[in-house]
Parts: C-alpha cells; structure tokens; sequence
C-alpha cells in the first residue's frame, strides 16, 4: 500500500514534553555554571555583559575575559545553528542538534575540564538550544531564559482579564509553565550541582536524550496512524 500523508498532528518540537523538558535542562545548567564555576552565568549572557561592563571599569582583565568567553561561545552557538539550519536537507534538523548537545554535556561530565572550557562549552550548548527551539504551541518562547516568557505569559494574561479569551488564557498559563520548569530545574541545580558537581550533567544529557527517543517514537506512531487510518 502506498504510504498517505500524515495524520495532522503537532510536530515534536512544539508539543510541551519538549518545552518544559528544555526548560528544566535551562535552569539547571544556569544553576550550575552560577554555583560551581566561577558565578557566571551561561544562558542568557545580559548578566555578562553587564559583568564585562563592570569589570573592564575596574580594569579587570582576567574578569573581561572570563566573562567575554561565554559571551563569545554564544554568538558562535547561534551562528553554527543558522548556518547548519540553512545548508541541511535533514528532516528535523532539531534532532542533530540535540544529540550535539547531550554529547557535548556528556563530556564535560566525563573529562576533567577547567571552570573556564566548561563554561564556554555550556554557553554554546545553550545557545544551539535556544536558538534551534524558539516555538512551542506556536507561540515564541525560549527555554534557557525566563524574561521574554515572562512579559509574554503577563502579556496573554491582560489580554484574558479584558477579552476573557480562553486561549489567551491558556497560552498564559503555558508560559507560565515553562518558567516554572526552568525554576524547578534550577532548584535541582542548586541541591544537586555542588554536591556531584560535573557529574550532574549526566542528568542534563539523560533529559535530552529522553527527548529525542520521545521524538522518535512519537514519530513512528503518527506515521503508523496515518497508514492505517
């Protein structure tokens, strides 16, 4: 039988298992990079900058370039995804970045690293990741930060208190949901990161996985489901 076009269902990036799954990955490196390397922070880099601003005004060089490192890693980060993004054929091209992204933190995991490698390396893990999944319902969102979320979910919220738009409301509480993720991870960041330290990515790089076998399988199924049906 000659296989018919798939049943309309979301595509795996969108659905929440993988929003919610990224976001807490997104806490907990941000948790960690913050607590057992140095105070710097890996995700979203205003923070740095605003350190580098800081200590290029003290004239601390070792300071600038501990900060400006990360910094720089993200930029490289998100110019590897965009050009990646625009030469590939690969279908969900998100996969390839993942897997990327588990190996990289299954590294630092095994292979002794110092603070500064570890922390450029994060960096441009979460810049892969922030820039390959930037949708989730359809609706712009970033799993490694919580700003944009925040005035987006405040933003839906007015709009359900003066339309009372049900889907105002909902895409609100998804928002919210994902910040709540991030916090949870990095509530788990702060318990776990300084007690087993660069092990802990271990788990980062279990959730990532997980995703992806997630993403396969569902995959499967849909396509199991639109031949028979």
């Amino acid at each position: 039988m000659e296989k018919v076009n798939k049943v309309n269902t979301m595509v795996t990036h969108e659905m929440a298992i993988t929003s919610f799954s990224l976001a807490l990955v997104g806490g907990y490196l941000d948790a960690f990079t913050y607590l057992t390397k140095g105070q710097v922070f890996a995700n979203a880099q205003t923070g740095n900058i605003v350190l580098l601003g800081i200590a290029a005004a003290e004239g601390d060089f070792l300071s600038v370039v501990r900060t400006f490192a990360p910094i720089a890693a993200f930029v490289v980060g998100v110019l590897l995804t965009e050009l990646f993004k625009r030469s590939t054929t690969v279908f969900k091209w998100q996969r390839i970045i993942l897997a990327f992204e588990a190996v990289l933190l299954l590294f630092i995991g095994i292979v002794p690293l110092p603070d500064f490698a570890v922390n450029v390396m994060i960096s441009l893990v979460c810049a892969m990741q922030v820039n390959s999944f930037r949708t989730t319902h359809g609706l712009n969102f970033a799993s490694t930060m919580c700003t944009g979320n925040l005035r987006s979910g405040t933003e839906k919220l007015a709009e359900f208190i003066e339309k009372r738009n049900g889907r105002a409301l909902r895409q609100s509480l998804r928002y919210f949901s994902v910040i709540l993720m991030f916090i949870i991870g990095a509530f788990l960041g702060g318990t776990l990161a300084p007690k087993i330290k660069d092990s802990s990515m271990f788990l980062c790089a279990a959730v990532l996985v997980m995703v992806l076998v997630y993403d396969f399988i569902y995959e499967k199924y849909t396509d199991k489901k639109a031949v028979s049906g």
